[in-house]
C-alpha cells in the first residue's frame, strides 16, 4: 500500500514525495518509540502521528481512545511477532536513506516545465481568450506547491481550493 502511495505521489510531484517520505520517517520513529515504551497505539480512527507530533502523552492518547471505542487500541509488545521490530528499524535506514537522497534533488522537471507553459502557452490569448486556467491535483501539497510557484511568476490571480479551506471560499 505505501508503495503505491509513494509512486501516486512522486507522480504528482517531488515535493508532495518528499513530504510523504518524510511522514513515512516520522511514523516509523514514533511506531519504534511506541515499541520500545511497550505501548503501541493501533488506531484507525485516529491520527496517532499528529497527536504525538502535537506532544500528547500516551495517557491522554489512550484516554482519547477509549473514547473513541471501535476498532482503536493499545497493545503492548507481546501482541507483535518478535522480529517485527528489527524489521521497523531496517526500514527505518531505507527510508531515512532515500530522505536523505530526495533531499538533495532540488528541481522538479515537470514544475519547470509548467512554469515554461504558464509563461508561453497556456495564457496565450488565441488559445485560452478567457485567461483562466482550472487545474486539478490529487495532492493538496502538489496544489500548494503550483499556486506558489503561480503567485512567484506573479501575472494571474490565484485561487486554491482544498478540503481545509473549501467553505471560506464558496
Amino acid at each position: 500500500i505505501m508503495r503505491t502511495l509513494l509512486v501516486k505521489r512522486l507522480e504528482s510531484s517531488f515535493y508532495a514525495f518528499k513530504q510523504s517520505l518524510n511522514r513515512l520517517s516520522k511514523a516509523i520513529d514514533n511506531m519504534l518509540k511506541m515499541i520500545e515504551d511497550n505501548r503501541i497505539f493501533i488506531a484507525p480512527d485516529l491520527d496517532i502521528n499528529k497527536l504525538l507530533e502535537e506532544e500528547w502523552s500516551y495517557d491522554q492518547i489512550e484516554a482519547k481512545i477509549n473514547e473513541k471505542g471501535g476498532n482503536n487500541r493499545e497493545f503492548t509488545t507481546d501482541a507483535f511477532d518478535d522480529k517485527f521490530y528489527e524489521l521497523l528499524k531496517e526500514d527505518r535506514k531505507k527510508i531515512q536513506d532515500l530522505c536523505q537522497r530526495w533531499n538533495e534533488v532540488t528541481t522538479d522537471p515537470k514544475l519547470i516545465e509548467f512554469s515554461e507553459k504558464i509563461k508561453t502557452e497556456f495564457f496565450d490569448e488565441k488559445k485560452n481568450p478567457s485567461a483562466k486556467l482550472v487545474i486539478f491535483s490529487e495532492s493538496k501539497e502538489t496544489a500548494e506547491e503550483l499556486s506558489g510557484k503561480l503567485q512567484e511568476i506573479g501575472e494571474h490571480k490565484i485561487l486554491t481550493v482544498s478540503a481545509d479551506n473549501r467553505q471560506a471560499v464558496e
